[in-house]
């Protein structure tokens, strides 16, 4: 036991345990000092072992007073001593005393409490004094004596009520009810806890009614009573052998099992008889197969098939046997029949056969033919495939005659190409090395065959040429331009873009379109795209850009002004002299022409 502060119940130790009769302990604590109420340390021993006896029937504790001083170890003795150590062994921190239990494989024979001597010892009733003050000697006695008795901690077994036998010292000065039922469990109620008879809960147990092969439980709840408690199942008032725990199960009813069912609990104050329970057992019907199963199969040598049966009506569980030629197949046992490749040899008749406890059925005989497998061929040509570098290709090839399955083997130039075991190959992204002549493999059982050679020729991207390209701008409604690209073949793409003004990236100008929002007079300029693959690049011809202008607040138009005008594709506007055109177009019947005013000569 130690200093400390806990809570819990009654655990004995699993024994062995005292023989019935007298348990004597010699008390080697001494006659002095007088303690607090008047005990000496002997008298205090004797009245911590007469707490236990009034709750015990079969086995009391008694104590004879012997010479002052350590007791011996596995003497035979049951001695109560103080002592620095434990037989020669340190006590642990905190730990106020030990008790040394030795047995045989049927009982305890001796017993040992070994008090340490380096606390102050007193004793007292009631609230626990400070650990700084002198212990109370009884209530650890009280303690030590429950595990003589064969008590164990109920703390440390995770049961949390207040007892004298939790593993560290409290207010607790005394056995409590949880320790007394302790003492009882091991050795019979006392007279001063008498034992009181089972009481069973509620109305179990309970009728039941199952068909025939089904399974049944009954289970009975006892409420209180003193431990420990024994059971007995009867049927129909005889006891059923084996039958002795608090519930009893049939997993395999059948019609002589029908009867009344009731238990017995039993403790030390007597017997308690439960309620009868009646089991009726309903008889199984034999099982019902549809007619139209298993039905006749034909298939390839080295397919799979399957047989299968349905049940319309009967009582489960089922039991199911499959016969080819009326022998039957191991390991065929439950209501479908699978060949995973079929043979030549698997060719015959197969019937299953259904039974329950109630009867048998037989199926419908089926018809399995097996046809031979027809070797793999392939009747076509060969085939030649271009690719443009970093495209995808796609090679495919079936034989045109032979029996499914089929397993697949690609190989390029006469060389096998690993994990590639499907009836297609795929190339995402080519590179010089794909270039080569591809075969396929194709096996079944009655043979294999070699696909035509697929030759595969992989081709660099050409560069986009220069004179395809252009590019033109789109005004729309003046508040935005769009610039774009025309004549671009876009089978060797993938592209990327890049804008250029005057001569120069424009920031994040890399898409397909390149369009200014609310354009100005700073926006004016030469504009071309570069264009590039993975062969290179190339760029396109420069489409020059001027805004549509306002004249001046004076009504004139600045120096060097460039001016756009759309007019009839028949007619030249008439210009002064100073205007030069710049560029000029036609988009149906308009013309559009780009005009710059020239500076005067000096």
């Amino acid at each position: 036991m130690a200093l400390g502060q806990m809570a819990r119940a009654y655990v004995p130790d699993g024994g062995p345990y005292w023989a019935d009769g007298t348990v004597t302990l010699q008390l080697k604590l001494g006659t002095s000092p007088t303690y607090g109420d008047g005990t000496t340390p002997n008298g205090t021993a004797t009245e911590a072992l007469r707490a236990w006896n009034p709750y015990m029937k079969r086995v009391q504790l008694s104590g004879t007073i012997g010479a002052t001083g350590e007791g011996g170890e596995n003497n035979r003795a049951n001695e109560v001593f103080f002592s620095k150590t434990i037989h020669g062994q340190a006590f642990g921190t905190n730990v106020l005393a030990v008790t040394m239990i030795s047995t045989t494989s049927t009982q305890r024979w001796e017993a040992d409490v070994v008090v340490n001597q380096k606390w102050t010892w007193d004793s007292y009733r009631g609230y626990l004094r400070p650990s700084t003050q002198a212990i109370d000697l009884r209530r650890v006695l009280e303690h030590e004596f429950g595990h003589v008795l064969g008590l164990s901690h109920p703390d440390e077994a995770g049961q949390y009520w207040g007892a004298l036998m939790n593993s560290v010292v409290s207010d607790v000065d005394a056995p409590t009810p949880d320790d007394e039922e302790g003492v009882a469990f091991i050795y019979g109620h006392g007279v001063a806890n008498p034992a009181t008879l089972p009481v069973l809960y509620g109305d179990y147990p309970y009728d039941a009614t199952v068909t025939e092969g089904g399974s049944a439980a009954f289970s009975v709840n006892v409420s209180g009573g003193s431990y420990p408690m024994t059971y007995q199942w009867f049927k129909d008032g005889a006891a059923i052998a084996g039958a002795t725990s608090d519930s009893y199960s049939l997993p395999d009813a059948g019609l002589s099992d029908a009867g009344r069912y009731y238990v017995v609990v039993t403790n030390e104050a007597g017997a308690v008889t439960s309620r009868e329970a009646v089991l009726t057992v309903n008889a199984a019907n034999p099982p019902v197969i549809y007619n139209n199963v298993p039905r006749d199969e034909t298939v390839v040598e080295g397919q799979s098939i399957s047989f299968s049966v349905g049940i319309s009506s009967g009582t489960y569980p089922f039991n199911y046997q499959w016969f080819k030629d009326d022998t039957a197949i191991a390991g065929a046992t439950g209501s479908s029949y699978r060949l995973d490749v079929a043979n030549l040899a698997d060719a015959g008749s197969y019937y299953v056969v259904v039974s329950n406890r109630a009867g048998s059925a037989t199926s419908r005989t089926t018809t399995l033919t097996v046809t031979p497998a027809v070797p793999p061929a392939f009747l076509g040509d060969a085939r030649f495939i271009w690719v443009s570098m970093g495209h995808s290709v796609f090679l495919d090839a079936f034989p045109d005659r032979g029996s499914e399955p089929f397993s697949y083997q690609w190989k390029k130039d006469g060389v096998t190409i690993a994990d590639a075991i499907d009836r297609n190959l795929y190339i995402p992204e080519t590179s010089a090395r794909d270039t080569g002549n591809y075969t396929l493999t194709v096996t079944n059982r009655a043979g294999s065959a070699t696909s035509p050679i697929m030759t595969v020729t992989v081709t660099p991207l050409p560069r986009p040429p220069e004179a395809i390209i252009g590019i033109y701008y789109d005004s729309g409604d003046a508040s935005s331009v769009r610039f774009s690209i025309n004549d671009l073949d876009f089978s060797n793409a993938p592209y990327t873009f890049q804008w250029y003004k005057d001569g120069r990236p424009i920031p994040g100008a890399v898409n397909l379109v390149y369009i200014l929002l609310k354009p100005s007079i700073a926006d004016a300029g030469d504009y071309m795209v570069v264009v590039t693959n993975a062969s290179g690049s190339t760029t396109s011809r420069v489409v020059t850009y001027t805004p549509r202008v306002a004249a001046t607040a004076g009504g004139w138009l600045a120096a060097q002004a460039w001016i756009y005008v759309e007019s009839p594709r028949s007619g030249v506007p008439s210009l002064p002299s100073n205007w030069q055109l710049h560029r000029e177009g036609h988009a149906g019947e308009v013309r559009f022409a780009l005009y710059r005013r020239a500076l005067p000569l000096s």
